[in-house]
């Protein structure tokens, strides 16, 4: 929510009888964002990731349950990774539904977003609030139990090789001192954490340590 924000919604819709909104497309952007972040936060601030884990678990909230938790998103997103393999950069194949068929074959797609609009509160986006929400902790998740493979997952050759072209005076260090995948994940990281900062002083987290 507070990435919609920023992005400035919800909108204000009707004249009489005002509604807000916000459309499947901005809930995409917004959850490409969360998508990064959490990624970010599971690579780099394990503490965190979780502490955010903790407030996901069922009672009892014990370490045993938490790290089940985690393992269990984590396996979501290895899922996601070898069925989207053909997408890059790699993080969008967390910004992917996970379905099944009427005969139970599982399959992932691509969450592009439309233009159809979801009235704040309703069912149906509080349902996609959900969903926004699962992806971008499938993320975390995954980055925790492999952050070395998740600080790599910003790489995107295309966008090298288009900028180096653009730009043919820059060395190839240069190029990826600016928009190689290190570069990318490091702006990130700066992100998750001035919102953890932000979210520790208003908030607070729960300690791993003190669960049973």
């Amino acid at each position: 929510m507070t990435r919609l924000e920023e992005n400035g919604w919800p909108k204000t819709r009707g004249l009489l009888k005002k509604s807000k909104i916000v459309t499947e497309e901005a809930f995409v952007n917004a959850t490409q964002d969360a998508i990064r972040i959490g990624l970010a936060v599971g690579a780099s601030m394990p503490n965190i990731a979780k502490s955010i884990a903790i407030t996901c678990v069922d009672e009892p909230q014990t370490r045993k349950a938490v790290d089940e938790w985690i393992d269990k998103g984590a396996t979501m997103g290895d899922e996601k990774m070898v069925a989207l393999s053909d997408i890059f950069p790699k993080w969008l194949r967390f910004c992917s539904i996970t379905a099944a068929s009427k005969n139970g074959d599982v399959y992932h797609l691509p969450w592009a977003g439309s233009a159809d609009e979801y009235v704040v509160r309703d069912d149906d986006f509080i349902e996609i609030q959900i969903e926004s929400l699962s992806l971008a902790t499938i993320a975390m998740c995954w980055a925790y139990k492999y952050p070395n493979k998740a600080k790599r997952v910003f790489d995107n050759p295309t966008a090298v090789e288009k900028f180096a072209i653009e730009s043919p005076h820059f060395t190839s260090e240069e190029l990826q001192d600016m928009v190689g995948s290190q570069a990318i994940y490091s702006s990130w990281l700066k992100m998750a954490e001035e919102l953890v900062s932000r979210w520790s002083n208003e908030f607070g987290f729960l300690n791993y340590e003190d669960l049973p």
